[in-house]
């Protein structure tokens, strides 16, 4: 027996399982042949420590090696895994529906949504590349309707192709009677502008209040008649209470039991110059409000950042990062563009904690918290091959479901790095502390940043992230750069394994990060919501001028103060 195995036999004896599983972890990163008695320990830690997937894992490796225990090893994983067998035959009814002759696009969506929450990494490519062949060379028009479009932009890159999903959350068209109407409003009128924020439900955007409520708080009353639409009373309860200091002044309107044709008819009886809706494709939008003509402009701000699709929408709100000109051409509503970042939230410091797994002396911790259906093979691959070259380094996900949790560590383990992948409490509410315990945060490729990419730059720990070609695949180097980190967006997939693995060589550099967060003079753009606010404004004001004065929607591009 091993020293190293020795004194871990020792701390887990002693109650010390994390200890235990921290000494064994380097072991198993040397070259050689490690025996059962060291996978079953560390498998034994793991049960300990709450990680039941990484324990199966282990047990299987052990039974793997044969002996008098393979069975009980064997059946042990099993019982851990309990419940993925039965996943395994919903699968394959799924892909059985999925796949034949004929099959509706429903029946595609479903499958494929399955296969990206499921983490079934290489599966889901075939799917992509599948329906991808479909539309480009195939001119297949039901192709368009498979996925949604804030699925079609988690793997696709391409604008051009996001801009062609026809699946909207609505049955109600955009028309140009409908717009034509709407956009005489507000003809002629004059003194402050009215603007509305268009909410979705709060459920399904718990982080949305986060970037609202220090604008409204910081808009200028005088200049601005401020009103925020809300799906339901609770909800409008909800921003009510969340945002005390931040709600004077402004009229909280639901729209509970209304559907989209009776809202839009209520909220042109308000007569807005702008409103602004924050969901668009997102989960639980109203696009159908929108296309009902509900306000002389109508722009989207936040939400999915993709083309607005079957949406009667004028404006866009991005900056020249996310959406720089180049990338334009597919978005058929105007382009505003503010200039140093379109989102930003109020700072605040977050103390680790007790959050950080107990790990080697010496180790680096990535960061990567996105939701599992961001995470696409080419991600995963790029983080596999991080963790190849970087052998002090662990990735730290949150958790997902069991079979995904699984699926995922085979994939790891194709490249001898299983072990060094932790799953966390993914709770919100310790999202922020675990981002200060991280030593560097990694993004994901086709939709990048998100709020654990805000918490991340907010404690001072520097994101990679990789400038794709879409929007989706451009917020991440939207963020960073409105963090006023001296880190660059990488340019290529080695650009990006470069910046990763020089971070992860250079603490002092790291912690040179950390103090350059802190110190700044002036908050950067991306935790500034007050000059955020000011830029709005400009934009907002821009947009009912053209309008009262009875003029077609323009690009907007505003100057920074």
């Amino acid at each position: 027996m091993s020293i190293a195995l020795q004194k871990a036999v020792e701390h887990y004896q002693r109650g010390r399982p994390a200890e235990a599983l921290a000494l064994l972890l380097p072991v198993f990163a040397q070259s050689g042949m490690i025996d059962a008695q060291t996978y079953v320990l560390a498998g034994q830690c793991c049960v300990k420590t709450g990680q039941e997937m990484k324990a199966a894992f282990y047990f299987e490796r052990a039974a793997a090696l044969g002996g008098p225990s393979e069975d009980m090893l064997r059946n042990l994983a099993i019982k851990l895994l309990e419940g993925t067998a039965e996943v395994r035959a919903e699968a394959a009814a799924l892909r059985a529906a999925a796949l034949c002759y004929g099959a509706e696009p429903a029946a595609q969506a479903h499958y494929r949504r399955w296969l990206r929450a499921s983490l079934l990494l290489t599966e889901a490519v075939m799917e992509n590349q599948r329906l991808r062949d479909r539309m480009l060379h195939r001119a297949d028009p039901l192709s368009f309707a498979v996925d949604h479009p804030r699925d079609h932009l988690l793997w696709s890159g391409d604008d051009g192709l996001n801009a062609r999903q026809v699946l909207v959350d609505s049955d109600l068209a955009p028309s140009e009677p409908a717009r034509v109407a709407r956009r005489a409003l507000c003809l002629e009128r004059t003194g402050s502008v009215r603007l509305a924020y268009l909410l979705g439900p709060l459920s399904l955007a718990p982080d949305l209040l986060r970037s609202l409520l220090p604008v409204l708080q910081h808009h200028d009353r005088h200049r601005f008649l401020l009103s925020v639409i809300c799906q339901t009373k609770a909800d409008a309860e909800a921003v009510r209470k969340q945002g005390k200091a931040a709600c004077v002044n402004v009229e909280l309107v639901s729209l509970d039991g209304l559907d989209d044709v009776a809202a839009a008819a209520s909220l042109r009886e308000r007569a807005f110059d702008v409103l602004v809706d924050l969901s668009g494709h997102a989960a639980g939008g109203r696009p159908g409000i929108l296309n009902a003509g509900a306000a002389a402009v109508q722009a989207l701000w936040l939400g999915v950042p993709g083309p607005a699709t079957g949406m009667d929408v004028d404006y866009r709100i991005a900056d020249p990062i996310a959406l720089p000109p180049e990338a334009q051409g597919a978005y058929a509503e105007k382009i505003c563009l503010l200039p140093e970042g379109f989102m930003a939230v109020e700072p605040a410091t977050v103390s680790p904690g007790q959050t950080r797994p107990v790990l080697p002396e010496g180790s680096v911790l990535f960061a990567a918290f996105a939701a599992p259906e961001r995470i696409t093979q080419q991600t995963a691959v790029l983080w596999r091959s991080l963790l190849q070259r970087c052998a002090q380094g662990f990735l730290w996900l949150d958790r997902a479901s069991t079979f995904a949790q699984i699926n995922f560590l085979r994939f790891m383990d194709a490249g001898g790095v299983a072990d060094r992948v932790i799953f966390g409490d993914p709770q919100p509410r310790l999202r922020a502390a675990r981002a200060a315990a991280a030593d560097i945060g990694l993004d994901t490729l086709a939709a990048s940043g998100g709020e654990e990419t805000i918490d991340l730059l907010m404690a001072g720990v520097p994101v990679v992230t990789l400038k794709g070609e879409s929007f989706a695949a451009r917020c991440g180097a939207s963020l960073l750069t409105a963090a006023g980190l001296p880190v660059e967006p990488a340019e290529s997939e080695d650009g990006y394994l470069t910046l990763a693995l020089d971070l992860a060589e250079d603490p002092e550099r790291r912690k040179a990060l950390q103090r350059a967060a802190k110190g700044h003079r002036q908050p950067p753009p991306l935790f500034n919501p007050k000059r955020l606010t000011a830029h709005l404004e400009l934009a907002f004001e821009a947009m009912a001028r053209q309008a009262r004065a009875g003029q077609a929607p323009a690009p907007l591009r505003i100057h920074a103060l």
